[in-house]
């Protein structure tokens, strides 16, 4: 029922501070095949991701340079949780995926996200390399695809899918 956009939630390369690159955004659908109706569209915004990520097993790159820091390439929503794809860091060949409950990260009032609700999950993708996009599947598992976590050129681009979340997450290479 919703569009999700989000931010990188990263400095930029020289470790700049952008509060745009901090915020996730939904727009409630007007039918399934549009976004606006007959007026303005329905949009709500949070700056809870910057909570989860702060809450995460990562929270050590939050704030850092886009190269080291945490860097959101993929977002998926899948069982009532929202889950980014981190393209950096990547901690000794483990890359990254935080997610929360999504009526936590767009509940009203100002509180921020209870550390509690927030999940990191682990995934060996291999040394400098990142998540580059999520996508959820109707079953509950996500396709990751994988990539470079900067611009190296002896790292490829793989699909990969990754069980339920909820369930152990076996990862599958499929290319």
């Amino acid at each position: 029922r919703y569009l999700y956009v989000v931010g990188s939630h990263s400095c930029s390369g020289k470790g700049k501070y952008k509060p745009s690159s901090y915020l996730v955004a939904r727009f409630k659908a007007h039918d399934s095949n549009h976004i606006v109706g007959n007026g303005l569209p329905v949009m709500e915004r949070s700056w809870r991701i910057a909570d989860m990520l702060l809450a995460s097993d990562v929270r050590m790159a939050y704030g850092r340079k886009k190269e080291i820091g945490t860097n959101i390439e993929g977002i998926a929503i899948s069982g009532g949780r929202l889950y980014v794809g981190l393209r950096s860091p990547n901690i000794n060949g483990d890359a990254f995926i935080v997610s929360a409950p999504v009526k936590d990260l767009f509940a009203a009032g100002s509180q921020g996200l209870k550390n509690e609700l927030v999940s990191t999950i682990n995934v060996r993708l291999g040394a400098n390399t990142g998540m580059r996009d999520l996508a959820a599947l109707k079953d509950g598992r996500l396709l990751i695809l994988s990539g470079p976590t900067v611009s190296q050129l002896d790292i490829g681009f793989k699909i990969w899918l990754l069980g339920k979340p909820a369930m152990g997450a076996q990862l599958r290479l499929l290319t």
